[in-house]
């Protein structure tokens, strides 16, 4: 017959001996471990807190800094809205014109003369009051009540070219207004502005004319080579755009344009 003792699971004899699977030794061992897992959570919390609280800080500071470059105060952006942008689109042009092959800013002729009136013809626009209201600005109204004079600052640029362009040639036009140093300047300022806002990003390179590379390098032996690839705005659609809104404007004959202004500022 078997005894009591030897009814004794074998595992759970070994393990009593042991210690490992007592009652007694769970609870040593518990209390043991426990503060050390403690510990390490805390130092592990205080670990993840701290970085996290530095990248929300990076994040924040971020944030803030991208505000300050592309979100201008919202009546800035208001004033930069132009109606005519919705007659922009780009084209990628490759040749360029040569100065002989510009009528514009070629000798003075007849046929150069008309090319110019037709360029600067949507000169003064109608701007309707939405239009103003958009752009938060003002000007005379026309008396027809069909809106507000206003210009594409593209066509006042234009305006400078010629003027500076007839600059060289008093000879044949004489010396008025447009001509006069004071304009000029005022010309040249409007032109260096338009160029640094709207910077053109072509790159060109350089050559050595033919033979320069042999006679020994000098900067008269470079060449430029300024074709390429250029991003550009769709002239003739612009151009479209403004002369469906054209007012009649005759530079020898302003009074007649100035009899069609309110004489009070409206808006």
């Amino acid at each position: 017959m078997s005894s009591a003792e030897d009814s004794k699971p074998f595992l759970a004899d070994d393990a009593d001996e042991t210690g490992y699977d007592s009652p007694s030794c769970d609870r040593f061992t518990q209390h043991q471990k426990r503060p050390v897992n403690s510990a390490w959570r805390k130092y592990l919390w205080v670990v993840h807190a701290f970085f996290f609280a530095l990248n929300l800080a990076f994040l924040t500071y971020n944030i803030g800094d991208v505000g300050e470059h592309i979100a201008p105060d919202q009546s800035v952006l208001k004033q930069a809205y132009s109606p005519a942008r919705d007659a922009i689109q780009y084209t990628v042009k490759k040749e360029m014109a040569m100065l002989s092959d510009n009528l514009l800013i070629g000798p003075p002729t007849p046929e150069a003369d008309q090319a110019w009136e037709e360029l600067e013809r949507p000169f003064m626009l109608r701007i309707s009051k939405d239009e103003m209201d958009r752009m938060g600005k003002t000007s005379l109204a026309l008396k027809d009540g069909s809106g507000y004079i206003g210009y594409l600052e593209t066509f006042h640029m234009l305006h400078c070219i010629k003027s500076l362009w007839k600059s060289q040639h008093t000879d044949h036009y004489g010396s008025g207004h447009t001509t006069q140093p004071g304009h000029l300047s005022h010309c040249l300022n409007v032109l260096l502005q338009g160029i640094m806002c709207n910077a053109d990003t072509m790159i060109g390179t350089y050559h050595w004319s033919e033979g320069g590379a042999i006679k020994g390098k000098e900067m008269k032996d470079l060449e430029v080579n300024r074709t390429g690839h250029r991003q550009c705005t769709d002239f003739s659609k612009l151009q479209s755009w403004a002369n469906a809104r054209a007012l009649e404007f005759d530079i020898h004959d302003t009074d007649k344009f100035l009899r069609t202004l309110e004489p009070e500022l409206e808006l």
